[in-house]
């Protein structure tokens, strides 16, 4: 599990993929595995991070509370 405030460099491949979208969908995957859920949060810190993303739609609540906490933090 990578540190809160571990580097981004890894990610910057989908960083070009973004590129000026305002709009990322990412796949929910499988639920129950945790790998899915800590990638995906990941992902959000980066996306809130490095490009300034500000809105996170989930289809359940309970997947909407990592990224929730990032945008309420700030971080």
């Amino acid at each position: 599990m990578a540190a809160a405030d571990a580097s981004f460099d890894d990610l910057a491949p989908l960083g070009r993929l973004i590129g000026s979208a305002r709009i990322v969908a990412l796949e929910g995957g499988s639920h129950r595995i945790l790998e899915h859920g800590l990638i995906r949060d990941r992902i959000l810190r980066f996306l809130i991070q490095e490009w300034g993303f500000t809105v996170y739609a989930a289809e359940s609540r309970d997947h909407s509370q990592p990224g929730r906490r990032h945008l309420d933090s700030g971080r």
